[in-house]
């Protein structure tokens, strides 16, 4: 005799199966935060320190036009997580934590009410466990708030659909499930630009039920339009902003290359990416270490398998004799998630996909309960029945994504030389070493210079608030200072000339070094060449050359208490307008006898705004000669900003350069 299915489950079973599986979904996300990712990465910093930045300053605006463009939604959950948590693991991450939650709670209510309770299970499940998931859940930035906003407006679109299919319906409810799908929906835009997608899946299913399903389109058609019009209401005023700010969205410029490159009759790119995109569940993948490990696709070889399997059951359907509605939503839904990975560099990108990641997880689920239901029908003889075949097959599916997913996100990922230098691992490994075992707070370390995120990394992972910090490019520079001070060289700028002028490197088993730093010479100090108005005193010089290169040396003392113009944390990249250039810069120039510049070079291997007074530091500068004539010159040296041009005056002498020495070629 055949048995029901799918079998049925209590209430209060079904309550503490789906409270099991969203308290696996918050531990797996909210677990050992510095473990993965194993520091900081710049985009979430931007978000969190700037773009939320300005709601911590009261400026309240739907969009922001730092960072190429943020909606403002996150940055209001986020601001508020800040203020409760503090900027920490919690503070700046803790909206990404919640949203992801939220994701699984809505996969499993959504995918309950259109289908079975078996395949939400095993839907919400491999959500929980899935890479793509945890990735974009354990990172303080927006992109997975738009599965949530996406998930709910489904979810409330469904509730009135079926509301409407009930003999008796009660217009009201009805009405208010289609209201509240708008609402979330249009509420959804100021998300991530993603969501934009969300109408346009609605309107694509309403196109499909005109074909296949009029009966149902002639009963719901104004309350789908009820919907859009709310969500288009809701809009207005990110529409309105983006209008009066046309050039707030560099990044999907950007970013659309084979869209360009289609407008200009080359197609190549498009069908590539279009490929390399459909590939992305199965054999291929994102390239990009940032998030992800290169061309992992989203499942493993079972998941793989369902996954494509459910594709072809849906399709069947679709449009086949049933022409199911709720399949063909799904499929459109996936459809319109994934076409931006398409459409947009890098192909496959599970950020510009993440739209279509909650419905992924459906695919494979529903081909693990069709065949249960397919063996459930025929009663194959001398097969165990079809509820344990489902279960069989489930577990190989989240058994292999379970482990695949966790081993790739918290042994694979964080591991890689590459994505350690884009989180900034070495100086979070760094400041947990010197938080245990430093006997001074007077320290520096050395990164690029080019951006201050490795600084803010530092500063978040430094417990305690009287640590004295400084910066430099161990390539170009190096820092004295009074007291007991110890440096940090991160593995990328080892081995640089100013790294090896400081004392031996402690014995650590660690890819970074911490060296002592030398006390100023204080002797040496009393010599002074220039004594500039902001603060700066050049003590001495020297010169040589190598390989065709005029190499010098030159020796700055902080006499007081640096003056310095404004310099504001900015977004990466700024906002238009804003002006990210160093506000200090050395010069050396070689002059000609009639004062002409012939040859030169500037920049600071230092960060002045986190010198201290009596602080010193040592610059070695190089001018090619290959393009010098022979001759005598004047070397020059002096101070000056580059976002001004304007030079510092050296109070010695009045004038805006120093001459070291008459110099000849």
């Amino acid at each position: 005799m055949r048995s029901d299915w799918p079998p049925a489950i209590q209430h209060r079973t079904e309550i503490l199966l789906v409270v099991t599986i969203v308290v696996l979904a918050l531990i797996l996300r909210i677990i050992a935060p510095w473990y993965a990712p194993r520091g900081w990465r710049d985009d979430e910093l931007s978000s969190a320190l700037v773009v939320t930045g300005h709601v911590l300053d009261g400026d309240f605006r739907v969009y922001y036009p730092d960072a190429s463009g943020h909606e403002g939604l996150y940055e209001y959950f986020q601001a508020a997580t800040i203020l409760t948590f503090g900027p920490g693991p919690l503070g700046i991450r803790g909206p990404s934590i919640l949203f992801g939650t939220m994701a699984v709670l809505l996969v499993y209510l959504i995918t309950r009410r259109l289908l079975d309770w078996p395949t939400a299970t095993i839907a919400s499940i491999a959500l929980t466990i899935s890479f793509w998931s945890l990735m974009y859940s354990r990172t303080g930035q927006r992109h997975i708030s738009v599965t949530v906003t996406t998930l709910l407006s489904f979810y409330f679109l469904w509730r009135g659909v079926q509301a409407s299919d009930e003999d008796d319906p009660k217009f009201k409810i009805q009405l208010l499930y289609f209201g509240l799908s708008g609402v979330v929906m249009g509420l959804g835009f100021y998300t991530y630009f993603a969501s934009r997608g969300v109408p346009l899946i609605v309107v694509i299913w309403a196109g499909y039920l005109l074909i296949w399903k009029r009966e149902l389109l002639h009963r719901i058609w104004w309350e789908v339009a009820l919907t859009l019009g709310l969500a288009a209401l809701i809009s207005i005023p990110l529409v309105a902003t983006l209008q009066a700010q046309p050039h707030a969205e560099t990044r999907v410029n950007e970013v659309a290359v084979p869209i360009k490159d289609a407008q200009a009759g080359n197609f190549s790119i498009l069908s590539h990416y279009a490929l390399t995109t459909i590939s992305m569940f199965s054999h291929d993948g994102d390239e990009e270490w940032l998030y992800n490990v290169p061309h992992r696709p989203v499942f493993g070889v079972p998941g793989a398998i369902l996954f494509w399997a459910g594709i072809i059951i849906s399709l069947v359907m679709t449009f086949g004799v049933q022409h199911d509605s709720r399949i063909a939503f799904l499929l459109i839904w996936l459809a319109g998630g994934v076409a931006p990975g398409m459409l947009s560099v890098p192909a496959a990108s599970l950020g510009h996909t993440i739209l279509a990641q909650p419905v992924t997880m459906i695919f494979p689920a529903l081909a693990v309960t069709r065949i249960g239901n397919w063996l459930n029908e025929r009663q194959v003889s001398n097969i165990p029945n079809s509820a344990s075949i489902v279960l069989a097959l489930a577990l190989i599916f989240l058994g292999w994504e379970a482990i695949r997913g966790i081993y790739d996100y918290w042994v694979v990922w964080p591991a890689n030389s590459y994505n350690r230098v884009l989180h900034y691992t070495d100086l979070h490994e760094a400041a947990v070493w010197l938080n245990q075992n430093a006997r001074t707070h007077d320290i520096a370390f050395g990164g690029f210079l080019l951006e201050r995120w490795d600084q803010q990394a530092m500063k978040l992972d430094l417990r305690g608030s009287d640590w004295r910090v400084r910066v430099f490019d161990p390539r170009s520079a190096f820092i004295e200072i009074p007291g007991d001070g110890l440096a940090v060289i991160p593995e990328y700028v080892k081995d640089g000339w100013g790294g090896n002028q400081l004392g031996t490197p402690l014995l650590l088993n660690a890819p970074y070094e911490i060296r002592p730093i030398n006390l100023p010479d204080q002797s040496a100090s009393n010599h002074i060449l220039a004594r500039f108005d902001n603060g700066l005193v050049l003590n001495n010089y020297d010169t040589q050359v190598e390989n065709n290169t005029l190499i010098v040396i030159s020796k700055w003392h902080v006499e007081r208490a640096l003056k310095l113009p404004p310099f504001p944390l900015l977004s990466k990249p700024p906002a238009p307008g804003q002006d990210d250039r160093p506000r200090l810069a050395i010069f050396i120039q070689l002059l000609n006898s009639a004062g002409e510049r012939i040859e030169g070079a500037d920049g600071l291997g230092v960060d002045p705004y986190t010198l201290y007074p009596d602080d010193v530091f040592y610059q070695r500068m190089i001018i090619p000669l290959d393009s010098v004539p022979s001759g005598k010159y004047q070397l020059i040296i002096g101070l000056y900003n580059p976002s001004s041009s304007q030079r510092h005056l050296n109070n010695l002498t009045g004038r805006d350069f120093v001459v070291l020495q008459n110099w000849d070629h």
